[in-house]
């Protein structure tokens, strides 16, 4: 009895230290995640803006089958009454169009004016209309569906894939990967065991349940064929007590990885066994648009961009992450260009903060760029 006493007086006084030292370190694991959350290293449940709109008008408003734009903002300052872009030069609908486009904010030309838009700069060479239907937040996905559902009619159709934007093609949701409580549900596609497309509609959610995919909210419910929520493939994990197990966790966390490699946070889903792998399905995508386009006597282009980390990372390193994704559509036989050499080469070694806007878009010197390396390959298409 006596021994087993001066054990327990031994032993209280560890385990009450080691109790204190598992709580100081639980202490300094949850604000190590708090700064990884604010360099968007770990998954934070998104936070709506101050002029966000609330569900019941998101619901209202949506797209049904793209999410976004919403049908009442054509015929204002964003779009014309088609859904394309406004184009000065040329704003009267009925004027010939030569060229459309399809894609993202890149596409769109996001931050940049409706005169020195890429597509703009690209109509004025041409001599006519440019109709861009590019849409801020797109996947390839949407831009896909977009082109599908309209019966805009042109010679040359571009669909532009911004490297990043691979990941965007297996989510269904843009909040996930934003971080911003926009309300932003989206479509997809998945590819079914023989190769084919398989169209996923908008998650059909009330508030309460979206609220507890993205993790604002218990108990998490599953979202299907979702890519990006907490305990995803993609590794995202919630901070959460013990928060010292939640940033091991988060060592598998896609921007953590990519962060660990010294690449862009995108550049993880380019590499062999990508877990989730947006590159087949991205490329069914490609596919799919070229075939339509030529089934409706358009000539058309895939033309993949890069992002301000890409470029950075080539200047560094002499390579591009995408090479190999690239070549798997040529070797497809998809009509697919990179215009990453072009808008490297025109910044050259100068200071590239001169070259993008705040918000990491293209500004005004490489739309002009984009545009001049466009107008080539629509002469080359054309010829």
């Amino acid at each position: 009895m006596g021994g087993l006493a001066r054990t327990s007086r031994y032993l209280a006084p560890r385990l009450a230290l080691l109790a204190v030292s598992l709580l100081l370190m639980d202490g300094v694991s949850y604000l190590v995640g708090h700064k990884l959350q604010d360099h968007r290293q770990m998954y934070r449940a998104p936070v709506a803006s101050s002029d966000a709109i609330g569900y019941t008008e998101f619901m209202a408003k949506r797209d049904p089958v793209l999410g976004w734009p919403p049908p009442d903002s054509f015929g204002g300052v964003d779009f014309d009454v088609s859904g394309a872009r406004p184009c000065p030069s040329f704003p009267v609908l009925g004027d010939t169009t030569l060229v459309a486009v399809y894609g993202d904010s890149f596409a769109y030309g996001e931050e940049i004016s409706h005169e020195d838009a890429w597509s703009s700069v690209l109509a004025r060479r041409l001599g006519c209309r440019v109709a861009n239907f590019g849409v801020p937040g797109y996947g390839t996905d949407q831009a896909l569906l977009r082109f599908m559902g309209n019966d805009h009619a042109s010679d040359v159709t571009i669909l532009t894939v911004l490297t990043e934007n691979v990941i965007r093609n297996v989510t269904r949701s843009l909040d996930l990967l934003s971080g911003q409580l926009d309300y932003a549900q989206k479509p997809r596609f998945i590819l079914t065991v023989d190769g084919e497309l398989e169209y996923v509609p908008i998650p059909v959610l009330d508030e309460s349940e979206y609220h507890r995919v993205l993790g604002i909210e218990g108990p998490p419910l599953p979202l299907q064929h979702e890519s990006f929520q907490t305990g995803g493939p993609s590794g995202a994990t919630l901070l959460r007590f013990p928060y010292t197990l939640s940033i091991f966790r988060n060592l598998g966390y896609f921007r953590m990885r990519s962060l660990m490699k010294g690449v862009p946070a995108h550049a993880i889903f380019y590499e062999a066994g990508s877990l989730p792998d947006p590159l087949p399905v991205t490329r069914a995508i490609a596919a799919r648009f070229v075939n339509v386009a030529r089934e409706r006597g358009q000539l058309p282009l895939v033309v993949m961009l890069p992002t301000r980390g890409d470029i950075e990372y080539h200047h560094d390193h002499g390579r591009w992450l995408h090479e190999g994704f690239l070549r798997s559509l040529q070797d497809a036989g998809l009509p697919a260009s990179d215009l990453s050499k072009v808008i490297s080469d025109h910044i050259g070694v100068s200071e590239i903060d001169a070259f993008f806007t705040p918000g990491g878009h293209y500004g005004p010197e490489l739309n002009a760029a984009l545009a001049d390396a466009a107008y080539d390959l629509v002469r080359s298409a054309l010829d």
